[in-house]
Formats: C-alpha cells, sequence, structure tokens
C-alpha cells in the first residue's frame, strides 16, 4: 500500500471484561492496531462531561434514569455492564479522564457533542488538545453555529449524508478537516470518483464507518466488518480503500490492521 489508512476504534471494545467507552477499552484497541479512538460524550445534571452514548443506560447501566438526570456523584455507584449480562468492575468515566491519559498518544474523535459543543471546547482547551481533538457532528445550522462560536480553532469533521450538503457547510468558518460519509447504496453521488476527487482537492480527510449497528441501516453500502470478516477484507475493508477512504472505523481492530498491513 502506498498510503496510511487509518483505523479508528468505535468506543473501544466489547473483549473479556472490557466494555465500550472505558479507558482500558481504548487501551485495548490501540495495542490491537488502532491509529484513532472515536467515544460518545454525555453531560451530567451537574455538568460533569463523560463517556457515554445516550439512550444505552438502560442496557450498560441496569437504570431507567438518563444520564442528563443523574448527577456524577450518582453515576458513579452505577457499574457499567458487559454485553453478556455480566456486571464489570468499571463504571462511567471522564472526558477529562480521557484525555489526560491520551494526551500526546492519537488522535481522539469526539461524538455525540452537539448539545455541549461549548463545555467540551473548554475541556478540551484546558487540556492543551486542540491539535489532537477532532469534534464531529451532524451538517444542521444550530450545531455549525455552535462550532463556529465556540471551537473555531478546534478541528471539525462533518457526518455527510448527502453531497449537497457541502453548500451549508460552506456558509460556516470551521475548522473543517474531515467528512464521515454516509452512504446506504455505492450509487450515492457523495462517494463518486468525482465527489471523492473533489473531497480530496479540498484537503479533507474522508471517514467510513463499516460497523454494523443496525441490519436494517447501510453506512457504508454494504462494505461492512461483517463482510469483511465472512468473505475476506477484500470484499468490504480494501473496496474502501480503493474507493479513497482514509478512515476506516471498526469493531475489529486487530484483523483491519493485518488486512491492511498484508495487502
Amino acid at each position: 500500500m502506498n498510503k496510511k489508512i487509518l483505523i479508528v476504534s468505535h468506543s473501544g471494545l466489547f473483549c473479556g471484561a472490557f466494555v465500550r467507552n472505558t479507558i482500558a477499552s481504548f487501551e485495548a484497541a490501540l495495542n490491537n492496531g488502532a491509529d484513532m479512538i472515536e467515544t460518545d460524550v454525555a453531560l451530567t445534571s451537574d455538568g460533569k462531561l463523560v463517556l457515554f452514548h445516550e439512550g444505552f443506560e438502560k442496557q450498560l447501566l441496569r437504570t431507567d434514569k438518563k444520564i442528563k438526570e443523574m448527577t456524577y456523584g450518582e453515576l458513579k455507584t452505577l457499574p457499567l455492564w458487559h454485553s453478556h449480562g455480566h456486571e464489570t468492575p468499571y463504571c462511567v468515566e471522564t472526558l477529562d479522564d480521557l484525555l489526560e491519559h491520551f494526551k500526546n498518544r492519537c488522535i481522539i474523535n469526539l461524538d455525540k457533542t452537539w448539545s455541549k459543543i461549548p463545555q467540551v471546547a473548554e475541556a478540551v482547551r484546558r487540556h492543551g488538545m486542540t491539535e489532537q481533538v477532532i469534534m464531529k457532528s451532524n451538517i444542521k445550522p444550530e450545531f455549525l453555529s455552535q462550532m463556529q462560536e465556540y471551537a473555531p480553532d478546534i478541528p471539525y469533521m462533518a457526518l455527510l449524508k448527502d453531497f449537497s450538503q457541502m453548500e451549508i457547510l460552506d456558509q460556516y468558518r470551521l475548522n473543517l478537516q474531515a467528512l464521515e460519509v454516509i452512504f446506504p447504496t455505492l450509487e450515492e453521488k457523495s462517494v463518486s470518483p468525482e465527489a471523492i476527487k473533489y473531497f480530496h482537492d479540498r484537503g479533507l480527510l474522508l471517514w467510513a464507518n463499516a460497523i454494523v449497528y443496525n441490519y436494517k441501516i447501510e453506512l457504508s453500502g454494504g462494505l461492512t466488518d461483517d463482510v469483511s470478516l465472512l468473505k475476506g477484507g477484500e470484499y468490504g475493508w480494501g473496496k474502501l480503500v480503493d474507493m479513497g477512504f482514509d478512515i476506516i472505523q471498526t469493531d475489529f481492530t486487530a484483523e483491519l490492521a493485518a488486512f491492511l498491513k498484508n495487502r
């Protein structure tokens, strides 16, 4: 291969006792070949930024309360639960702890930040990590306005679902560095050779999400982790590389790293 393809681990791994959004899970991901880590960020009722994908409280914390309804003190009393239904020794950790732990070690993508952009931007600056963190959001005026106001210096990645959304992005002063391109089919304009060239000519890195979250929703035109593992890497990950993607998001960092090394 002539260029480095960055591997991003989505919220850590489900392996052994590790659960998503814990520092331990990200350590495992980096040890298995990840170049970047991605975590979702939530905000407690008393203003603490924590690592959690809101909506999974029932599954991972065994509570009916939402993160935003709990203080951080309350949250610390709840153990995280493994996907197999077992209690783990881990609890929800803070964004401050994550940033300090991985400072100067890897690129960190912060997702689900759009309802808390000012707080997240302040935390990134407080840790001196504006060159190491990428903030991400959907392309909506309210989010882009906040990124422009509170985080114009922090690298930004937009979730692009249609090529026409580039016109919206161009209306704002953003430190736009990358696009996570969501494409249900390979016929989408946003992944045509012309579009890929257009993005790259603008200096943008392109991120494809190969993870299967829902078998009814396609994020990468069928070029998924599942296809790559069942049929072979060339049927999924390899095609993403050949299309021109620079970053591949996966739940199988070791397998993707081995595939890219041997390709």
